[in-house]
């Protein structure tokens, strides 16, 4: 079965960029989330 020997190198791949996504992730999305749906604390903020 060489679709599971690639499957696998591909699933460990995939667990390696899925991990770097996660680090990556909050420090990229929080501000654009912050810009599309700002939270309670940034409307108190302008206020």
């Amino acid at each position: 079965m060489s679709g599971n020997r690639e499957s696998g190198i591909g699933n460990r791949e995939l667990k390696e960029e899925f991990r770097i996504w996660l680090v990556d992730a909050p420090q990229v999305a929080a501000p654009s989330i912050a810009l599309i749906n700002p939270t309670t604390d940034n409307n108190s903020d302008h206020k």
